[in-house]
């Protein structure tokens, strides 16, 4: 176990030190194009607002003034920053001493730091901050927990950690729950949209491999591209089932809020282009909503509150 968090650790390391070689920005409140990426949300600072900055919106609003708040595996501070800025006293902790420098860099150095006076960084796995002692209004997995092993013991840990009747809130990408109908819908639009590649190239190519070019998007989708059998770190898709997510949480947790997010915008909107790129942007973000509410496709991100029974 140790030997794999040490790993995972290490592979965040490298995930950040080529951003942060690459300029890119992990604060929401910079406007910058992060031109590093070509098919990711974070490339735009309006495709980051929808989908980073809105599923953020979302767990401050959940949190209803809850005081002392524990954001588990923080990265390099995105959420982090979100939260001390709207007054919360934040634990932010992460296996990855290079994404905790940055994280800590830019909150420190930041000519407004006043506003992140609450704010704390911490290496440390998620069973190893029981040593603190500190007990919590609400603990946030955003975009964490399918890198933990053992839900079920984590749902146990967070119970235990938590304060009274207080909150748990996550927001999971759960890649189990793509099907062929999902890759499908973001084949079409990642053939037809105006992207980072040509065009007309694009529509011959599209046509003549889309047998292996449907098999590669399931690919990229599940983030098992590489040889390795996966796309980013090692502990990556651990957990991948929306049901079993919310069947371990439902152990412990009374379910107050439960929805989903993203069928397949998130890996084509970061990638748009052209003079139209915003409309198109909002088109199939709007689109994408339209069919998950209306049970035509999965939504692959999990938003649920729960409060501790």
């Amino acid at each position: 176990m140790k030997s794999k968090l040490l790993a995972e650790g290490k592979a965040f390391d490298s995930i950040v030190q080529n951003r942060i070689g690459n300029k890119v920005s992990f604060d929401l409140n910079s406007k910058k194009i992060n031109n590093f990426f070509y098919n990711n949300p974070w490339r735009y600072d309006d495709t980051r607002r929808l989908a980073i900055k809105e599923k953020i919106e979302f767990v401050i609003s959940s949190l209803k003034n809850k005081k002392n708040v524990l954001d588990v595996g923080c990265g390099a501070g995105t959420l982090s920053f979100e939260l001390a800025r709207s007054g919360y006293n934040c634990t932010a902790i992460d296996l990855s001493k290079k994404s905790l420098e940055i994280a800590r860099k830019t909150a420190y150095n930041n000519l407004n730091n006043k506003e992140f006076k609450n704010l704390n960084f911490i290496q440390s796995s998620f069973e190893n901050i029981q040593k603190l002692n500190k007990k919590y209004d609400a603990i946030i997995f955003f975009k964490t927990l399918h890198h933990l092993e053992k839900t079920k013991k984590i749902m146990k840990i967070s119970s235990k950690l938590l304060n009274q009747k207080k909150l748990i809130i996550i927001v999971e990408p759960l890649r189990g729950d793509l099907n062929k109908l999902n890759i499908g819908f973001a084949y079409i639009a990642r053939t037809l949209a105006e992207t980072w590649e040509n065009k007309a190239k694009k529509l011959n190519n599209y046509q003549k491999n889309i047998d292996q070019k449907f098999k590669n998007l399931f690919k990229e989708y599940t983030y098992t591209l590489s040889k390795k059998g996966f796309d980013q770190s090692p502990m990556d898709n651990t957990i991948d089932s929306s049901k079993e997510v919310i069947n371990h949480v439902s152990k412990h947790f009374k379910i107050k809020k439960k929805f989903f997010k993203d069928a397949f915008k998130d890996k084509i909107i970061g990638g748009i282009r052209g003079k139209n790129r915003k409309q198109q942007v909002k088109f199939i973000s709007k689109f994408d909503d339209f069919l998950i509410q209306n049970k035509i496709l999965n939504g692959l991100t999990l938003m649920l509150v729960g409060q501790k029974l």
